[in-house]
């Protein structure tokens, strides 16, 4: 407590942000460092079916959220170092910007209508990276390659039927444009047969990859880990 100096907890609990549309990010904040996670390209939005195209949009609504909560922005990194450690144990890296711990990127496809559950079957039977063997889902509009991995996970589903399922939750207390606008999304990827690819890039590939520092990389360095599917169409 700043007014009292009274310690109220050594462990701060983080601050859940509730958007509109069920929507929600969280802020954690120790005095020294601060996190923040979600989705950006959701909040606050009904659905990301055309999300953000850039890490700096996503950057962008992040740095909003913490200004208006009396915190510092993320800023890009110029430099890294390495720090001081204990003997025996390995040297901490050290920046003076962001860093990126987990970032998904997303892709459309147009399979054509009625199409979507029979091609989802298909790429199933496919291997990816390292005989990673697709994993199709019982309900047949899902397929994960590298589910729960702490490295990296593809995965690819029918995007109608998930908004379908979310409907409920996200129209809560919306307006009739809203419900009008979130039916056409689903009418859109049922007569186009959309089918939803994702990569889940986690910390030990980022970091591999020299993909963590925000700043010191560009967006198109993670072109070549988004072409699996693509070469699994082909």
């Amino acid at each position: 407590d700043l007014m009292t100096g009274e310690v109220l907890s050594k462990n701060p609990k983080s601050l859940q942000l509730e958007g509109s549309y069920s929507s929600k990010i969280i802020i954690r904040c120790n005095g020294s460092r601060v996190s923040v996670s979600g989705n950006p390209s959701r909040f606050n939005r009904i659905d990301n079916l055309f999300g953000f195209n850039s890490i700096d949009d996503c950057v962008t609504v992040f740095n909003i959220i913490l200004k208006k909560h009396g915190l510092p922005p993320f800023t890009r990194c110029k430099r890294v170092w390495f720090g001081q450690s204990e003997d025996g144990k390995k040297s901490r890296v050290l920046t003076d910007g962001a860093i990126i711990t987990a970032v998904d990127w997303t892709k459309n496809h147009k399979v054509g209508q009625g199409n979507v559950q029979q091609f989802l079957r298909g790429i199933s039977s496919q291997t990816i990276g390292r005989g990673k063997i697709g994993h199709l889902y019982s309900n047949q509009c899902t397929v994960n390659w590298g589910e729960g991995s702490e490295y990296k996970m593809t995965s690819i589903y029918d995007k109608e039927n998930d908004l379908k399922r979310q409907r409920k939750k996200r129209l809560k207390n919306a307006s009739d444009e809203d419900a009008k606008y979130y039916d056409d999304l689903i009418s859109y990827c049922k007569e186009y047969g959309v089918a939803r690819e994702e990569h889940k890039f986690k910390r030990l590939f980022l970091d591999k990859n020299n993909l963590r520092f925000y700043g010191l990389f560009n967006d198109s360095d993670f072109e070549k880990h988004l072409n699996s599917i693509d070469d699994l169409m082909k």
